[in-house]
């Protein structure tokens, strides 16, 4: 049985627009990495989760980073205030974090991006 979230590769080329040969070598590469979170085979059919580039896991973790982060914004008074208080606790300077803000890159470290937000709501949730 193939899960939910796994379509056939050719209807997500045509979807997402990506070729089917780009999403062919991903898999290749995966198989050499021993990654199987992403591809499926089945009665020879390759099947692709419908959040490639990255895992179920990952793509949820991103989702939650960004709910949090709207839920930041309404208690902050602007991003600067916001960047400086992540760079405490994310351990970077505050313009890295402003820019990794600004841009809404949540990719890299999306873990520990989501421990820090939910630090930083605890600590304003008490401040209220």
């Amino acid at each position: 049985m193939i899960p939910r979230h796994f379509i056939p590769i050719r209807n997500y080329a045509s979807s997402y627009g990506k070729s089917i040969k780009t999403l062919q070598m991903s898999k290749c590469h995966d198989k050499k990495k021993g990654r199987k979170d992403r591809f499926i085979e089945h009665n020879g059919i390759t099947y692709v989760d419908i959040h490639y580039p990255y895992s179920k896991e990952h793509y949820e973790l991103i989702q939650e980073a960004k709910e949090l982060y709207y839920n930041l914004m309404d208690i902050y008074p602007n991003l600067h205030s916001l960047a400086v208080d992540f760079s405490k606790e994310f351990g970077c300077d505050k313009q890295a974090a402003y820019e990794r803000l600004i841009r809404f890159s949540f990719r890299n470290d999306s873990k520990k991006v989501v421990e820090v937000f939910k630090i930083l709501l605890d600590r304003s949730k008490g401040d209220i």
